[in-house]
This record gives C-alpha cells, sequence and structure tokens, in this order.
C-alpha cells in the first residue's frame, strides 16, 4: 500500500468529531476537486510503500482506539479489504473516509462518505448513477455517515436531491452540511451560514475541527 501519511490528531469531523485519532493516508485519487485541499495525496505512486502486515503494526503501535483510512480514495487500493479487516479484528473502531466511487465490498467499518457535488467538478457534471448506487448499498449495509461540502445554497439544494433519490431509508441525523472551506478565516465566515442551511433543512451542521483549530496546517 502506498501511504502518504500517518499522524495522531482528533477527528475533525462527522458523528465522532473530537474524539482522538490516528489517521492513515493512502496515496491515489482521480477526482481532481476543484477544492481539494489533499493533491498531494492524489499521484497513487506518491508516498512509501508498505506491506499491510506492517501498516497494521504501525498503526496498533499508536495505542489509539480510533483508525481513520483516508486518503486521496482508498477504495482505488484493491489491499484496502484486509487492512480494515485486521483493524476491525483488533477491536479498534474504523472509519473510512471516501468520496463513493464505486462500491466494494468491506469490513463493518464507519463508511463516512462525502460525495462530490458537481460544484467540485471542473465540467460540473452531477453525481454519477454508479456513485448513488455505491452510496445506496453502504446506507442498506453498514453504519454511516454522509458528509456534504457546500459552499453556497445550489450544493445545499443538489445534497437534498442525491438524499431524495436514496428514498427513506437514509437517517437525515447521520447527513452532514460541512462548509467548503481550507483555511480558519474561510471556515469561521462560511459555518454560520451552514448552520442556518442545516436549521431549514432539518439536516445536521458538520464542523471541521481541523480547520477551526489549525487552519491548512498539514498533519492535522
Amino acid at each position: 500500500m502506498n501511504i502518504i501519511e500517518i499522524f495522531t490528531s482528533i477527528q475533525g469531523e462527522g458523528i465522532y468529531a473530537g474524539q482522538p485519532s490516528v489517521f492513515v493516508r493512502l496515496a491515489g485519487c482521480d477526482r481532481k476537486c476543484l477544492w481539494c485541499d489533499t493533491a498531494f495525496a492524489q499521484d497513487s505512486r506518491s508516498g512509501r510503500e508498505v506491506s499491510v502486515e506492517r501498516l497494521f503494526t504501525e498503526l496498533l503501535e499508536k495505542d489509539v482506539p480510533n483508525i481513520v483510512v483516508t486518503g486521496g480514495e482508498p477504495l482505488l487500493n484493491g489491499e484496502l479489504p484486509e487492512l480494515l479487516a485486521k483493524l476491525c479484528e483488533a477491536k479498534k473502531r474504523v472509519t473510512l473516509e471516501t468520496s463513493c466511487p464505486f462500491y466494494v465490498e468491506l469490513p463493518q467499518v464507519l463508511v463516512s462518505m462525502s460525495p462530490k457535488l458537481s460544484g467540485s467538478r471542473a465540467d460540473g457534471s452531477p453525481i454519477a448513477m454508479k456513485e448513488l448506487d455505491a452510496i445506496g448499498r453502504y446506507v442498506e449495509s453498514y453504519e454511516y455517515q454522509i458528509k456534504f461540502v457546500v459552499g453556497e445554497y445550489k450544493d445545499v439544494q443538489e445534497a437534498e436531491e442525491v438524499l431524495e433519490h436514496l428514498g427513506r431509508g437514509v437517517d437525515r441525523a447521520r447527513v452532514l452540511l460541512m462548509p467548503q472551506a481550507r483555511k480558519r478565516e474561510e471556515y469561521l465566515a462560511l459555518a454560520p451560514q451552514i448552520a442556518e442551511w442545516a436549521i431549514e433543512t432539518g439536516l445536521r451542521f458538520g464542523p471541521r475541527l481541523h480547520v477551526e483549530l489549525w487552519s491548512d496546517e498539514r498533519g492535522r
């Protein structure tokens, strides 16, 4: 597996925000989001090559109960299910962060989905049916959360369209609207408006504590 970085911080996003966690960032992503804040992880050849066994041992040595596997786009790594299975067997609470480009059968981890809305794409294209189907399958079979990064109201409207497609099986308490921001000042400027939209829609406001606390400092 190509590893960009491993670091210990707090989970900044989602339903477990604020909990101390070890993050392992895998290399490789083909999304090219316009507002990507981890462009250094896009190249699948970057980072260091580590076996699943060695990475598993390295993560256990951190002695932190929460493990977050992120990227890049982790689903592109064929060895991902093996790593997740070993972490689950070790009784770790595991979160997988993914944009959900397709469905892969996984161990029972928290699947943290961040669908990429049209505003994130250079061509402005909507979420593909393959992605919507993958999200639906994870909602049906896994603990999950859905995080929409939003910068303007049309993003909120598009998020609602996605939820309408997914149907009534989605728990709206597990759907978060998060401010699109890389730096602390951007976050603080936008967060109150996102909170108002969360109140309006009945969705959950999603904090980005790492941005609020450390701005765009890497490894946080």
